[in-house]
């Protein structure tokens, strides 16, 4: 079993970095999950700052309803979306209490929902099949600088191709 160039390489699962995510973590950082919480999400084009998808949020402090809108595979149609995420509560042995998602498919305890572009839905990684960009990169060390490139650039903010910011001698 196994050998030179076996392994998962080349596997076409949609990618983490691709999806709209939506972290517990930072909800709660702003005060998103507690009683009576009505807000907006919002994904923005980084270059741009045209906004690509926007999310109202509702939280009673153990579900968050979310309402937003989505394009249909078959028809291209928009879709108005309506859907209940449960929380679910830890409590720390230092002290405090600290959410999770419950992931609407599998109902597993998660940081993280993701929606792929082609789904309607926000589940997990696990019920999306979905893959981190650098797990498909594996050693090739140009595939991994190259990536670190672009997402450098995402980060400022930054447009064009990584070949304009590549100068070789």
């Amino acid at each position: 079993m196994g050998g030179f160039g076996s392994g998962r390489k080349g596997r076409n699962n949609p990618l983490v970095e691709d999806c709209f995510v939506i972290s517990v973590d930072k909800i709660n950082k702003f005060g998103g999950i507690s009683e009576n919480q009505n807000y907006i999400l919002e994904w923005c084009n980084p270059q741009s700052q045209e906004v690509l998808s926007e999310i109202t949020v509702e939280s009673d402090g153990n579900r968050l309803l979310l309402t937003y809108q989505a394009i249909g595979q078959e028809t291209k149609q928009i879709c108005d979306i309506q859907t209940s995420i449960s929380i679910d509560w830890t409590y720390p042995p230092l002290g405090g209490k600290r959410p999770w998602f419950c992931c609407p498919n599998c109902f597993k305890r998660i940081s993280k929902l993701y929606k792929p572009e082609t789904e309607h839905y926000f589940r997990c990684r696990h019920c999306y099949d979905l893959t981190y960009q650098c797990r498909k990169d594996g050693n090739d060390k140009l595939a991994i600088a190259l990536n670190k490139v672009k997402r450098m650039k995402k980060k400022l903010g930054l447009s064009g191709t990584i070949s304009d910011s590549v100068s070789l001698p």
